[in-house]
């Protein structure tokens, strides 16, 4: 796929119909973010909950967005991104504007630099623009360096870093 695809149909909203191809895609996704960070928490239910999240009313918006290869039901999906919407750490002191926070994002291999994730991104900041959320944040794994440059070429730059170690069932270090 190389390129961008403009043949591509529009990205749509998951349904529960395309619940079973998205649990694949998933299990590719929390595979792929495993070889980066082992210790990650995510797993089979992490995908159920959210899509549940996702089709039921009320609750802070939420859209799991997808991006079919071509038109029709039967389609195989090439990616999907998360677009959740969350309250900021610096307004937890009251206030109650909203943000937005891509949670997940991934596309196959094979559908990589094709225009798939700038796609899916231009739907999630559609669905942001509905709630009006003007502020989107998102997590990268540091070691993800071909994320990190696709992120930063969308514009997203450094906010807050979190550190990490790792002293297994040793005592922590004193300070």
């Amino acid at each position: 796929m190389g390129t961008d695809s403009p043949s591509l149909p529009p990205v749509i909203a998951a349904t529960s119909a395309q619940e079973a191809a998205l649990e694949g895609l998933w299990r590719r996704y929390v595979a792929d973010l495993r070889a980066f960070d082992p210790d990650l928490v995510y797993d089979g239910t992490s995908f159920s909950r959210l899509m549940r999240a996702a089709t039921s009313p009320g609750g802070a918006p939420l859209r799991v967005l997808v991006q079919p290869e071509r038109s029709g039901a039967d389609a195989r999906l090439l990616g999907f991104l998360v677009a959740r919407t969350r309250m900021p750490s610096r307004t937890l002191s009251g206030g109650t504007k909203l943000e937005g926070f891509v949670s997940d994002c991934y596309v196959l291999e094979e559908a990589r630099r094709s225009g798939v994730a700038r796609r899916l991104h231009a739907a999630a900041l559609a669905f942001y623009a509905e709630h009006g959320i003007g502020t989107i944040g998102l997590m990268v794994l540091a070691a993800n360096a071909q994320a990190l440059r696709f992120w930063e070429s969308l514009g997203y730059r450094d906010h807050l870093r979190e550190l990490r170690l790792h002293f297994g069932s040793q005592e922590p270090p004193s300070s």
